[in-house]
């Protein structure tokens, strides 16, 4: 299946668009980030590009390891999301240890916002058993 068929990728876009027109988002749109489930993985796994290098995360999400997640891209804007996804939205795998990622490439030129860590770490702490 193509990236821009799946309902994942779509609600994510009007996700963030919502938000932009309510005004709930910096200029840039902060960091956002979805957690993709091993069926949105799955209907888009041809579609993944690895760009091969693992990169430190700057924290450990060892309950996130091997997961994958959309992100917005570094400097990207919210509103340019539903004009044109393939600059602003990308995708990245933390590694077996959930201390490194990976830019797995949706698209051509999105690349990881800073604050990777302080989301995943968020991320790591609502994943948490209760």
């Amino acid at each position: 299946m193509r990236v821009e068929e799946t309902s994942f990728l779509n609600e994510y876009i009007a996700m963030a668009d919502y938000g932009d027109r309510l005004g709930w988002h910096e200029r840039n749109g902060g960091n956002f980030t979805y957690w993709m489930k091993p069926e949105n993985v799955a209907d888009v796994k041809d579609e993944l590009h690895d760009k091969g290098e693992w990169l430190p995360i700057g924290t450990n999400v060892d309950n996130l390891a091997n997961e994958y997640f959309l992100i917005s891209g570094t400097g990207k804007y919210f509103h340019n999301m539903k004009k044109d996804p393939r600059l602003t939205i990308g995708s990245i795998q933390d590694d077996s240890t959930g201390s490194k990622y990976r830019i797995l490439l949706l698209y051509t030129s999105a690349a990881a916002d800073d604050p990777l860590c302080v989301d995943l770490g968020g991320r790591r702490i609502r994943a948490m058993p209760v």
